[in-house]
């Protein structure tokens, strides 16, 4: 939004968090995988107009996808960084 020219006032103001989610293709079925920025993180992205990349929640819980072996290697390194 930035980048578009918004103001990182209006972003503050009208942001109260950002959901990013996947449809996961696992071995027996689909599954859904989200990472949420709010709060004093959002801010601080806001902020430092900085790229932040899924967080390590999202990896560690695809890791342990992987481990399962609920999904491929081939969609686990598709899918680590988003």
């Amino acid at each position: 939004m930035q980048q578009l020219g918004v103001e990182k006032y209006y972003l503050h103001q009208g942001l109260t968090g950002i959901c990013y989610q996947r449809l996961l293709p696992l071995r027996d079925g689909d599954a859904v995988l989200f990472d949420v920025l709010s709060g004093k993180e959002l801010s601080t992205v806001i902020e430092e107009q900085r790229m932040r990349g899924m967080s390590s929640a999202w990896r560690q819980q695809l890791k342990k996808l992987r481990e399962e072996e609920s999904i491929t290697v081939a969609n686990y390194e598709k899918l680590k960084n988003g």
